[in-house]
């Protein structure tokens, strides 16, 4: 995952996020959450703005930030609301405004004022596991990225073993290096470039390239830190499959799943990548290899699963592909910028 540790409140509390571009409200668990779960042993309570000198609880009325807020609404409490989808869970809860403390970097140099953001008191699904809540890194209304007016940001996402922390930089520190793709643009501050075509093992596979345009065909693939598996619409990903299936000398899952293609593994402790076949994904003057590593994953039922699922006619490229690889996003010039690495650590 791509995590970093924030601070908010003044004295600070830290808090542990996942980094994603795939959605623009930072949000927090608050500590009158009444369903969360986290892996931090108790007592840990979350957000609360009562013990925050610099705290401010946002109403509705007339109120500017509330207007800016990413999703708000309002209701009979008068409270500035926000109620928020993903597709591995949702959550609810009010916004607020206080002091943000970044540790991009492992110092506390970057300082935001008056910053808007998310208290959860309901959360549902996989989101709770792992983290204390979302750093939004989308470009819509109201994100981090428009409330600070920011241009520039880069990044790199270490490996998911791996206890490396995210070192985002911003503006002047970014780090625009490797090649450029043209960005599409996209009214919900997604980060989309144009994907064209997947080989598998130097064979290019017989997909057209609107398909992963989405069903207006103007749309792309959406580059999101996250979404734990990437996505394929439903036709290219039968493709994929027949493909993988027709090298890989595995027996089947005995559980499948509908959407996403799993192997047998069951008794065996190392996997030989050897087995796995590689993967190429061909963007407009970029060819992105997919490490063999990166391509399956072991299940706790014993199975091997492609780190692909389909979904409607949406293209994603989550986690697992983008580990170990430095992108820079210029939103002046519109462009993308992406450059594998061996290690994050180079950066």
């Amino acid at each position: 995952m791509l995590l970093m540790n924030v601070e908010c409140r003044n004295p600070p509390k830290t808090f542990t996020l996942l980094l994603d571009t795939g959605s623009s409200i930072t949000w927090v668990e608050h500590a009158d959450c009444i369903e969360c779960i986290n892996g931090d042993a108790p007592p840990w309570t979350g957000y609360d703005e009562a013990v925050s000198s610099t705290s401010e609880i946002i109403y509705c009325d007339k109120n500017r930030k509330c207007n800016m807020a990413t999703n708000a609404f309002c209701k009979r409490s008068r409270r500035c609301e926000y109620s928020l989808k993903y597709i591995s869970g949702d959550c609810k809860g009010f916004y607020f405004s206080d002091t943000l403390y970044m540790d991009a970097d492992g110092t506390r140099a970057d300082v935001f004022e008056g910053f808007i953001f998310g208290g959860s008191l309901q959360i549902r699904g996989e989101l709770e596991e792992h983290t204390h809540g979302i750093f939004g890194l989308g470009n819509a209304t109201g994100s981090f990225i428009f409330q600070e007016g920011l241009k520039r940001l880069s990044f790199c996402l270490p490996p998911s073993d791996s206890p490396q922390r995210t070192k985002l930089l911003f503006e002047d520190e970014a780090r625009m290096i490797g090649k450029s793709l043209p960005m599409i643009k996209d009214p919900d501050g997604h980060y989309v470039v144009r994907l064209i075509g997947i080989s598998v093992d130097d064979d290019y596979l017989d997909i057209e390239a609107r398909i992963f345009r989405g069903a207006g065909g103007t749309g792309g693939a959406i580059l999101d830190t996250g979404a734990p598996l990437s996505v394929l619409p439903k036709r290219a990903y039968g493709i994929v499959v027949d493909k993988l299936t027709s090298i890989i000398n595995l027996p089947l899952s005995s559980k499948p799943k509908s959407d996403r293609l799993c192997f047998n593994i069951t008794g065996e402790t190392e996997i030989n990548v050897s087995i796995i076949p590689s993967m190429m994904l061909h963007f407009e003057r970029l060819n992105l290899p997919i490490s063999r590593r990166y391509l399956f994953a072991k299940t706790q039922d014993g199975d091997l699963c492609l780190n692909i699922r389909q979904y409607r006619r949406m293209t994603i490229i989550g986690i697992p592909f983008l580990q170990n690889i430095n992108i820079g996003i210029d939103l002046d010039r519109n462009r993308i910028f992406m450059q594998p690495l061996i290690s994050c650590t180079t950066i």
